[in-house]
């Protein structure tokens, strides 16, 4: 394992999953950890029980869908540990079982809005961040095997299009910063 102490890292997401377990190695290799999830009492217990490790932990509400929301979490994360050398935009959402001509637009929007703009608003504003001090830093993006493939079945046709999408927005900002 990475010794990360001074470092911190943001999760998206983190409340439970996969987010979690990111979290969770994070905080374990010594990092200080801006625990970021939409669900505020879950992200606060999941915090909490991570905190009682002895681990520096804070838990923030976010709803990755909006810009402010994400300017919001990386302000009080800088505020509380200084510099952000990782972020993990790994809020997402799944949507199985539903026929895409059957998808009525409001669902469509949520699905875009978490799955997809989660991942633009952090690129946009996490990134600068990680860049303006000129240490090592990381961007994680969270994907899914639905990217790369569609099922026949499982109907997750809303879904498998914005985690493709966030494929290549990571593939397009390895290239950019090369």
């Amino acid at each position: 394992m990475k010794d990360l102490s001074g470092k911190t890292a943001i999760v998206t997401g983190a409340a439970s999953g996969i987010g979690l377990g990111i979290a969770t190695s994070l905080a374990e290799q010594g990092a200080n950890v801006v625990m970021a999830d939409i669900q505020k009492d879950a992200v606060e217990q999941a915090a909490h029980a991570l905190s009682g490790t002895n681990k520096r932990v804070m838990p923030v509400r976010i709803d990755v869908t909006q810009e402010q929301s994400v300017l919001d979490a990386l302000t009080r994360a800088e505020r509380e540990y200084g510099k952000l050398h990782i972020a993990c935009n790994n809020a997402g959402v799944p949507m199985h079982g539903t026929r895409m001509v059957d998808v009525s637009p409001r669902d469509w929007e949520f699905v875009i809005g978490v799955n997809m703009w989660g991942v633009i608003h952090g690129i946009r504003h996490f990134v600068p961040a990680i860049l303006k001090h000129g240490e090592e830093g990381h961007i994680v993006n969270t994907a899914s095997v639905a990217g790369f493939q569609n099922r026949r079945g499982t109907d997750q046709g809303p879904y498998s299009m914005s985690k493709y999408a966030v494929l290549s927005l990571s593939e397009a900002l390895e290239i950019e910063l090369e």
